[in-house]
Parts: structure tokens; sequence; C-alpha cells
């Protein structure tokens, strides 16, 4: 119900139904189904703006690789906001460094859809690990014109090989799919 009511409701609505499911929460850690409420009202928080508020339930969490995983997901909804700074914050508050990249990604993906590419690829650039920062490349290619699309692309066939790029390629080489498929097909 949390999760149909998130997109929809109102604000006061949200957080009266927050408030209740925190209650819920607080009440029984036997609770059925209490992985699911929490996923849903930390979710129902961070769309609503109440990002501390998802934060702090997260930190509730027993297991690190969970507690990763939910905050990695709060990221994606803070940023798809467009709170970008609160969305980087959060990010960079994420122990485990693998769910720290994946959910700067996130916030590349949403910078570089609204515009901010300069933020997202100093933000590209600074992501750790070979696979995610490949990805924020490709993420940046889609969005970027043509001539900066190349470069990107250069740049991720360089982190992760040419797989991640091919769905990009008539994009920044119009006729380059065509050609490969003929070189393949002779």
């Amino acid at each position: 119900m949390l999760d149909a009511v998130s997109d929809t409701a109102g604000q006061d609505v949200a957080l009266a139904l927050a408030d209740r499911a925190e209650t819920l929460l607080g009440t029984d850690d036997d609770l059925f189904g209490r992985d699911d409420l929490l996923r849903a009202v930390t979710l129902l928080l961070a769309r609503h703006g109440q990002v501390e508020r998802a934060t702090a339930l997260t930190d509730s969490i027993d297991s690190p690789d969970v507690r990763a995983q939910r905050l990695a997901h709060i990221v994606r909804e803070v940023a798809r906001r467009g709170d970008w700074d609160r969305a980087e914050a959060v990010a960079h508050s994420i122990a485990c460094r693998w769910a720290q990249a994946e959910a700067l990604v996130e916030v590349v993906r949403e910078l570089a859809r609204h515009g901010n590419g300069d933020r997202a690829e100093a933000l590209a650039r600074s992501i750790p690990y070979r696979s995610p920062r490949t990805e924020a490349m490709v993420v940046l290619a889609t969005s970027a014109e043509p001539s900066q699309a190349r470069r990107f692309a250069a740049q991720a066939v360089v982190l992760g090989g040419w797989a991640p790029v091919f769905r990009l390629l008539d994009r920044i080489a119009p006729g380059s799919m065509a050609a490969v498929v003929d070189q393949v097909m002779s």
C-alpha cells in the first residue's frame, strides 16, 4: 500500500502513513513483512523529502549489506527529486564502497538527465571502481552531444571493454552498427 501511495499521496497523507508504519516497526521486531514495510516506508519518506528520517530508519537495519542497499535506493529517490547535493551526501555516507559507487551512478544519471553535465562528469570520474565508473560514462554518453558522447564512450571502452558501449554505437557513430554486423557476418 505504501508503494502505491508514495507517488500519488499528498505530503500530509504520506507522512501520516509513514508515522503509522514507524509505529508498527517500533512495536514488534518479529512483525511479518517487516523488511518489506521498512523498505516501503524509507522510500516513501525519501520521495517526500524526509531523507533524515529515511536514513535513520535504514540505520536500524542490522545487516551492513542490506543497509547499504537500502541507502542506495534512497539515493536514487532523492536524486530523482532533484536534490543532488543531498543525494550525493547520502551516497558518500554508505559504508560499503561498492554500493556507494553504484549509488553515485544514480546521481550521475539524474544530473546528466537534467543537463548538469559538468557536475555529472566530475562525479563519474570520482567513482573508484571500474564497472560502476564504466556505467557512469555510458550514462554520460547517452545524454551528451555527439562529440562529447564519443569521448565518454571511448572512456567507457577503455574502462570496461566494448560490451557496455554497443547500445550507443549507432547514436555516436551513425552506421557503425551496420558496419560491425557486416564485418561479423562476412
